[in-house]
């Protein structure tokens, strides 16, 4: 039994011009019946092979000369082997050459995707790394502030009620604090200091210009120094807007597309302030914590701090088993690496150029012993 193929043929004489057929190929003709037993016959010595559809997928088997001879399309291409058979030297070059623009349009089709894919993942990857800066960048510093102020009022804002700080502990913080922002140069919020009474070794800055340190890392201080390095790591996390990035991470996609639209500020602040609760257990990246590092010891330089001190509180965090004992808090949310050590001593040796260093005016023994 010869083989047949699933066909549309296409005629003058029938309805709407075209109708379901079952195609085969019978010597020279292709014979195309219909479902009411309609036949229509094509002459292959004058057929002429086509490619069409809108995935160049169909094969159109229709008459060079005689137009009003029946045409006939088909989508499975082992009639192609069929036709071969014919021996009709026209039809095989026909086909030779059909199949080479088949052969064509898969390669144009494969490198197509393949530079779908190139351009995709490129625009992804783009997206992933400057993404956020962008969305930040067209988020208004107002937002920061609301977000922050949220975060302090629902996360801690009962436990610094609930005891109260020694006045010249916190005029001591508060002066350290102060030589920073008199050395920032742009500061685009209204900074505040809080300090938390908790035995955490901890500080973080809150989006918007809060900056929250711990007494238990303040008595983990020995100097003020100390503390002056880790207040100016957090007033760079401020600055440079590292706390809301994380949080648009965190939020994902709606956020950035919330952001990129522009036109629903509101929108976007809510969205914010329903994960404010979200905000302390998230991670600084890496690269964050290295502008932290470089921007924080070129402050330090600048307020006459001298920023070796920083070095000296990262480097004494890690306990001698390797642990981080009573500084997880800090360490949980800003990561220590061995990396950001060295780069600290490679700033030491390389970035000390004309320092001048002012010593600061802080009664650091009080401090300790009223903290005790």
């Amino acid at each position: 039994m010869n083989q047949e193929w699933e066909s549309i043929v296409f005629h003058d004489s029938l309805k709407d011009g075209r109708a379901g057929c079952k195609l085969r190929i019978e010597g020279l003709r292709a014979i195309g019946e219909t479902e009411n037993k309609e036949k229509f016959v094509l002459d292959l010595r004058d057929v002429e092979i086509a490619l069409g559809g809108t995935a160049n997928n169909v094969i159109y088997l229709k008459p060079k000369n005689n137009k009003h001879e029946a045409k006939f399309s088909v989508r499975d291409r082992s009639i192609l082997n069929a036709l071969k058979e014919v021996g009709s030297a026209d039809i095989l070059d026909q086909v030779q050459s059909f199949q080479k623009k088949v052969w064509g349009h898969r390669f144009w089709l494969l490198w197509s995707f393949i530079l779908f894919d190139i351009i995709l993942f490129g625009t992804l990857g783009i997206f992933y790394f400057y993404g956020v800066d962008i969305a930040v960048s067209m988020i208004p510093y107002q937002v920061d502030e609301k977000l922050g102020n949220a975060i302090f009022h629902s996360s801690l804002d009962s436990i610094v009620a609930s005891q109260s700080i020694d006045p010249e502990v916190q005029k001591a913080i508060e002066k350290i604090f102060q030589r920073l922002l008199d050395a920032l140069e742009e500061k685009p919020y209204t900074f505040a200091l809080k300090i938390v009474p908790s035995p955490d070794v901890n500080a973080f800055a809150l989006p918007g210009g809060k900056i929250t340190v711990f007494t238990g890392l303040i008595q983990k201080s020995e100097t003020p120094e100390e503390v002056a390095g880790v207040l100016a790591h957090e007033i760079i996390h401020a600055t440079q807007r590292h706390g809301m990035k994380k949080m648009v991470q965190h939020i994902g996609m709606n956020m950035l597309i919330y952001a990129i639209i522009g036109n629903d500020i509101s929108t976007v602040s809510d969205l914010l302030l329903r994960n404010s609760k979200e905000f302390l257990g998230l991670h600084y990246s890496r690269n964050m914590e290295n502008e932290a590092d470089e921007m924080g010891f070129a402050l330090m330089k600048k307020a006459g701090i001298h920023p070796k001190s920083f070095q000296t509180f990262l480097r004494k965090l890690p306990d001698t088993a390797g642990n981080f004992s009573s500084a997880t808090e800090w360490l949980s949310t800003h990561p220590l690496t061995q990396k950001r050590i060295l780069k600290m001593e490679e700033l030491l040796k390389n970035s000390m150029q004309g320092f001048e260093e002012k010593p600061l005016d802080v009664d650091w023994q009080y401090v300790q012993k009223a903290l005790k």
